[in-house]
């Protein structure tokens, strides 16, 4: 009786400790992987190319800039008016597809071949 009641206790107490590790990683990874805005600059929107390089989409004062990091690099892409983008709907809405706001933006960019 005495073996059996103490590994009940081991299992009981494993999946006790194992239930507060997962609920407390999903807290911080939900808050420290969030991006964080400041009082003149806000990252609206990210998107990771590979492990360690990513487009971000950043709204500072009134413009959005496009930059480009890697492990080694910073560079700024692309920088628009803010006039250009619905920042409201783009905070308000998480599923808002970047690629195709991106390729809106582009299209008002690229010259014609015939020009």
């Amino acid at each position: 009786m005495g073996y059996s009641w103490e590994m009940l206790k081991i299992i009981f107490y494993l999946i006790l400790v194992l239930a507060v590790i997962y609920i407390l990683a999903r807290y911080l990874r939900n808050f420290y992987l969030r991006p964080k805005g400041g009082a003149n600059m806000e990252i609206i929107e990210q998107l990771y190319l590979e492990s360690k390089a990513s487009l971000k989409l950043v709204h500072i004062k009134d413009k959005i800039i496009l930059i480009g990091v890697t492990e080694k690099n910073i560079e700024v892409l692309a920088e628009w008016p803010e006039s250009e983008f619905s920042i409201e709907q783009t905070q308000n809405d998480n599923n808002i597809d970047f690629k195709e706001k991106f390729k809106e933006v582009i299209a008002k960019y690229r010259r014609d071949d015939n020009e």
